[in-house]
């Protein structure tokens, strides 16, 4: 408790927690994100980190095709400041969670946004995702 390594679980547990609920406490400060065309998209794009800039080239590319997409960049991933995303999703009918992985956020997502379908944009690859390849996964959803 007082800044001294403890073995006691309890300590331990009691600190982790103070943490969290202090985290948790100031998650309007903590959470950060930039939105793009989210005004009047009917298409919502989450993505983060190195995906980000693929998805945002798709999202540009179906605005071109008359297509109303918009994109929700996470800057933050915990914690998520669920009042802004559901927010931001809720003006959709769907969304899309392009990721380099099996799908971690999509989960978040989909919880946050029950009444918005929410489609997994999962890519394994070494490199970033391309925006072709991107758009080849999102492309039979847009119908």
């Amino acid at each position: 408790e007082r800044g001294y390594y403890s073995d006691s679980t309890e300590v331990q547990r009691r600190m982790v927690l103070r943490l969290i609920d202090k985290i948790m406490r100031h998650v309007d400060y903590v959470f950060e994100y930039t939105t793009y065309y989210v005004d009047d998209a009917d298409y919502l794009f989450v993505s983060y980190g190195s995906t980000a800039r693929s998805t945002l080239a798709v999202v540009r590319d179906l605005r071109g095709r008359g297509i109303r997409a918009g994109m929700l960049k996470l800057k933050t991933l915990w914690p998520i400041n669920e009042s802004v995303v559901g927010k931001i999703c809720s003006g959709v009918s769907k969304v899309f969670v392009v990721e380099n992985n099996m799908g971690k956020v999509v989960w978040d997502i989909q919880r946050i946004a029950r009444d918005v379908d929410v489609y997994p944009v999962s890519i394994i690859d070494l490199e970033v995702p391309s925006p072709e390849e991107i758009m080849g996964v999102v492309e039979k959803w847009l119908r």
